[in-house]
């Protein structure tokens, strides 16, 4: 590579540390801040510091001097490498890395502008804006930095969690929450108290988890809106019955809309591919027969797809092959549905 190709790469191999620290401060902030009445407006104030520092740092990372631009905007590789830009050898990353910075760009920057839009928002919407900016700019960081560290020929370090790993915390996550809400259950008089302070305890859990991060904004206000109602119920000298059982409706119906998380395309896929491969091994267990622990173990990942499986999930008690036959035989169904 000429003189001007090397220059380049050294701004890009200083670009890809920025970034690879910057993704640690982003992994050590707390997310949590932003649904804390007394820390939310610090903590929006510190994602948005973390939105500039992405963007600093992706300005002029690609198409010479200036800003990432679409593909169907960008210049042609003879005037790419007349400014300096890699030669013919890396052109596939270089046109990879212009696009997922494109992307990030786009996103992150939308999201600052929705929140400049809004400065006296509701605590709501505070918190989706909040927690919006903060995902995109985990995951442009740590797209940008995967394709940048492959451009260099380096390994990606960026502190990053993949799309479906994020779905199946997410999905387990919200197995162990639904537990705590027994839907056939009608509470009384004297036990509805009990049954709403313990979904409320249950959310407080949830968000001390680390799990917590990897949650979609909608869901986080969801849960924010849904604790808050039950504390002020809970507070209140003389709680309404009345009340109360429209609150526990909303629990249930809240557990009914966490499930969508299966209607993630990357779990659905995933939850086909793992079918398909165990189908067989259950041949060898008879119907009424409860499956081995092995494959039990090896079923683990679709904890909070079914509740057939669920339950055996929480008392850590292999199924009869039957019930993992009809959870593993619907998901390759579902999957074929959707051309998968």
């Amino acid at each position: 590579m000429n003189a001007e190709g090397k220059t380049v790469n050294a701004s890009f191999a200083t670009t890809h540390q920025t970034l690879v620290d910057l993704s640690h401060d982003i992994v050590r902030f707390d997310v949590r801040s932003l649904e804390v009445e007394q820390s939310r407006g610090e903590g929006l104030r510190a994602c948005v510091v973390l939105a500039e520092r992405a963007l600093a740092a992706f300005e002029g990372l690609v198409d010479g001097d200036g800003p990432a631009q679409p593909p169907s905007a960008r210049v042609p590789v003879s005037a790419r490498a007349a400014e300096g830009a890699p030669a013919s050898g890396a052109l596939d990353g270089y046109d990879a890395l212009c696009q997922v910075t494109y992307l990030a760009r786009m996103e992150i920057t939308r999201v600052l502008e929705r929140i400049s839009a809004t400065p006296n928002t509701t605590t709501d919407n505070l918190v989706l804006h909040g927690a919006s900016l903060y995902r995109k700019v985990w995951r442009g960081v740590g797209v940008v930095e995967d394709a940048l560290a492959r451009l260099l020929g380096a390994e990606p370090r960026a502190e990053v969690v993949s799309n479906l790993t994020s779905s199946l915390r997410v999905r387990k996550v919200y197995a162990w929450f639904r537990r705590s809400i027994d839907v056939d259950a009608q509470p009384r008089k004297e036990t509805i108290q009990k049954a709403l302070r313990k979904v409320g305890t249950r959310i407080a859990a949830l968000i001390g988890k680390e799990e917590y991060r990897d949650l979609r904004p909608d869901d986080r206000v969801l849960f924010s809106r849904l604790q808050r109602r039950i504390l002020e119920w809970l507070a209140l000298e003389s709680p309404s019955y009345d009340e109360g059982r429209r609150l526990w409706e909303d629990c249930r119906a809240m557990g009914d809309i966490l499930r969508q998380v299966n209607l993630r395309a990357d779990l659905i896929a995933h939850d086909a591919r793992l079918a398909r491969s165990l189908l067989e091994e259950l041949t060898v267990f008879g119907e009424t027969e409860r499956i081995g622990p092995q494959l039990f173990l090896r079923l683990a990942p679709l904890e909070g797809l079914e509740d057939e499986l669920d339950g055996a999930f929480a008392q850590q008690s292999p199924p009869l092959r039957s019930t993992v036959d009809r959870v593993l035989r619907r998901a390759d169904s579902v999957a074929k549905g959707r051309g998968l």
